[in-house]
């Protein structure tokens, strides 16, 4: 689909350094090391126009940034007395069983520019 000769998806952002309204996120997958839970998200707030294209593909050096951070999502974090803590996804307790799953991250990769329902103001 086409806009007269400008191909949709084809245009950097418009105003430079604007930011996006806060419902447009950069979404991470937590992927799952076993079928014990459904795989994890996180959604990030703070895109700006100059950061993705119309169709919402990504630049690349934001890009580079993205997967590094999604490096550090990966690795555990030091609690106290040096302890680490490892991400995991947390399972919703099923009827018959009250205690919640926890399942393991096998990795975590950036996904894409998405939206977040519960930051809409409408939504």
């Amino acid at each position: 689909m086409s806009f007269g000769s400008i191909g949709l998806g084809t245009l950097d952002g418009l105003v430079t350094g604007t930011a996006q309204p806060p419902y447009i996120a950069w979404e991470f997958i937590y992927r799952r090391a076993t079928a014990l839970t459904r795989n994890g998200f996180k959604r990030f707030a703070g895109v700006t126009e100059e950061d993705v294209d119309q169709a919402g593909n990504v630049q690349a050096g934001i890009l580079a940034n993205l997967v590094a951070l999604a490096d550090d999502l990966e690795q555990p974090l030091t609690g106290p007395g040096s302890q680490p803590f490892s991400p995991v996804i947390y399972g919703r307790p099923i009827p018959s069983n009250p205690t919640p799953r926890i399942g393991f991250v096998s990795q975590v990769q950036f996904l894409r520019v998405t939206t977040q329902n519960s930051r809409k103001p409408w939504g």
